[in-house]
């Protein structure tokens, strides 16, 4: 019996250069078997007849000369796309000439060549249909394609429960749990996309994403439910389920049972191997922002205006300092300092919870429904109830105030645009192969060394191989293994030795 062409007998094609797997060693081109070589009744014997004269043909005999034309550059073209009639014989060919020779764009100096056939029309249409479907795939961010919906249905089946158990927990010892961790996928995603580098903590010689200005009013509650749910991750699927993942899907759960939709995360993300404050500034929402400089920090991230009026309803639940909103109480503008938008009822309301001078007190971004993830928060943008300046805005600006309405009128509305919204944002910046690993602790960041191979066989493989690798070694070893996984050649499975 032949071997196996993978270790442990897994497919290829789930353990490739792609990202989410090191192919280690990679099979060779398999040889045919005598078996396979023998000429049958069938075909062997026409096949053979072909090489044949093929061989001639090289040597300058009745195939004639070569073609003086090069063929069309690049492109896979199928023999079933040509029609032949029935019973016709094939002219001999030499070995320059492909089959796309009966294509009219390929002319034949050949004596023996067939008369030119146009292509049937639906045969180009699906052509043109292919080619579309190829220019998309290849238009999308970088690493988005390696994201699917249960990706740890057969690596970590219960991941989603564990996670969702863990947020449920945290839910309930304090309501801040929601809007924190909600929050903390949004910082994480908008800087260096959706890796988990948020999660990583400063060190002596670098400061991480976390620490600077613009995210050190991010709260310890979400920090501490994404660690957490980590934990539990690892104790039943170690080294298998990234942070940037465990970010998602708590998030998810945090908007689902604070009473918001429940919808499918898209999973396959690895974890950022740095984390750098100077990266952050400029590329987060601002509180006092207009909806053109809003609007700007979107589309950087390849979201649009309905993405942002979408996202922002995350103000439903959450808390926010008084310094991110004050001088909307006392120094709007010269010789008007209270924002003329501010619903006034809801001003004074502020100033006693802010006094001028005061300590810097949380405040719930929306009053009515504090602990609710709904459209309520659209609501109080109508009624001049949005607690920053960057949320009334949206109603105030004639291009998003439809928007507003339509969503404060509808629930299931807001519900789909909030979904869809929230899946573009999960795809920003995407890891994929040597940019990303996977962390065993979300708050630190891990050497080469610590890079998890993620195909099922590997350690079934290496304890075939009893391979030992000094402790100094490991990083040098594991960059050497990834770079021979990246040249060594992958062929379908229908062509490896069986």
């Amino acid at each position: 019996m032949a071997e196996d062409p993978v270790p442990g007998g897994q497919d290829p094609k789930q353990c490739d250069a792609s990202g989410r797997g090191f192919y280690v060693g990679g099979p060779a081109k398999s040889r045919p078997t005598r078996r396979q070589q023998r000429p049958t009744a069938r075909g062997g014997l026409q096949q053979a007849a072909r090489k044949r004269t093929l061989r001639r043909g090289r040597r300058g005999g009745p195939s004639g000369p070569r073609p003086s034309e090069t063929p069309p550059p690049s492109g896979i073209v199928a023999r079933s796309l040509i029609r032949e009639e029935p019973g016709a014989q094939e002219p001999a060919r030499s070995r320059m000439e492909p089959v796309f020779a009966k294509f009219p764009a390929y002319k034949n100096t050949s004596k023996e060549s067939k008369p030119k056939m146009a292509m049937p029309s639906t045969r180009k249409a699906s052509l043109l249909v292919l080619a579309v479907a190829i220019a998309a795939v290849s238009l999308a961010p970088p690493g988005a394609a390696d994201l699917k919906q249960n990706y740890y249905a057969s690596t970590c089946p219960n991941v989603e429960t564990i996670v969702r158990g863990v947020v449920q927990q945290k839910k309930d010892a304090t309501i801040r749990t929601i809007g924190t961790t909600i929050r903390l996928f949004f910082h994480d995603c908008f800087v260096e996309g959706c890796d988990g580098s948020v999660l990583i903590d400063s060190t002596a010689g670098e400061q991480a994403e976390k620490d600077a200005p613009d995210n050190k009013s991010l709260a310890f509650e979400g920090f501490d439910t994404v660690q957490s749910a980590k934990a539990a991750v690892e104790a039943a699927c170690p080294d298998t389920v990234s942070c940037a993942d465990v970010l998602a899907l708590a998030t998810r759960d945090a908007i689902a049972l604070s009473g918001g939709p429940f919808f499918q995360v898209e999973l396959g993300r690895l974890d950022g191997l740095s984390s750098n404050a100077s990266s952050v500034p400029g590329q987060l929402p601002e509180p006092n922002q207009t909806v053109n400089q809003l609007l700007a920090v979107f589309t950087a991230h390849g979201l649009n205006m309905s993405d942002l009026v979408a996202l922002s309803a995350a103000h439903s639940v959450g808390q926010a300092h008084c310094n991110k909103f004050e001088s909307r109480l006392y120094s709007y503008q010269p010789g008007q300092p209270t924002d003329p938008t501010l619903n006034p009822k809801y001003a004074r309301f502020l100033e006693s919870s802010c006094p001028l001078g005061g300590p810097d007190n949380l405040v719930f971004l929306d009053q009515a429904s504090p602990a609710q993830f709904d459209n309520q928060y659209y609501r109080n943008l109508q009624d001049g109830g949005g607690l920053l300046g960057s949320d009334e805005v949206l109603y105030t600006d004639n291009r998003t105030r439809p928007m507003v309405d339509a969503w404060a009128n509808s629930t299931s509305a807001f519900y789909q645009a909030f979904v869809d919204a929230i899946l573009r944002l999960g795809r920003v910046g995407i890891k994929s192969g040597k940019q990303g690993n996977i962390r065993k602790r979300c708050n630190a960041p891990e050497s080469a060394s610590h890079i998890v191979f993620h195909c099922p066989f590997a350690s079934a493989f290496w304890a075939k191989l009893d391979i030992q690798i000094p402790p100094d070694q490991e990083q040098a070893a594991a960059a050497a293994i990834i770079t021979r996984s990246r040249s060594t050649p992958q062929y379908p499975r229908s062509r490896q030795r069986r």
